[in-house]
């Protein structure tokens, strides 16, 4: 590319075929085809790789140290109520977004406690510009 304009960049001779048309077959390169198992296991990978950030950093800051027991059984018992700990805390935040009422308040027969949508705010329209183009002016 750094020749001369006059000189051709490829070489192909003219008036003669020089490209090839390669197809590939549905079974061939299935990661670069959306469509197959290889795109099932990748999104199932994003979903376990999702509920490892929730338990680790934003929910459960589960990291070494998170139970103070020694022994794998001890430790695997915690381990299984700070999971069913983790599921009840996506459930209600899952049902508070949606101002929807909590599922373990209705099966308690508790009061319900679900705060009401937000009414919609009225948006102020934007400032218009003047002829001159000044937002401004």
């Amino acid at each position: 590319m750094r020749l001369s304009h006059a000189r051709p960049t490829t070489a192909c001779t003219p008036g003669k075929p020089c490209g090839l048309t390669v197809t590939v077959a549905p079974t061939d390169h299935p990661r670069e085809r959306q469509r197959t198992v290889w795109a099932q296991d990748y999104h199932r990978r994003n979903a376990i790789e999702s509920t490892n950030a929730e338990l680790k950093t934003h929910r459960m800051h589960l990291e070494l140290g998170f139970t103070r027991v020694f022994g794998t059984v001890k430790n695997n018992r915690l381990l299984v109520f700070a999971m069913l700990g983790y599921n009840l805390v996506k459930l209600r935040h899952w049902h508070a977004l949606r101002y929807l009422p909590d599922p373990w308040a209705q099966f308690l027969h508790e009061p319900d406690t679900t705060p009401a949508p937000p009414k919609p705010t009225r948006v102020r329209a934007r400032r218009r510009a003047n002829v001159l183009g000044d937002p401004l002016g």
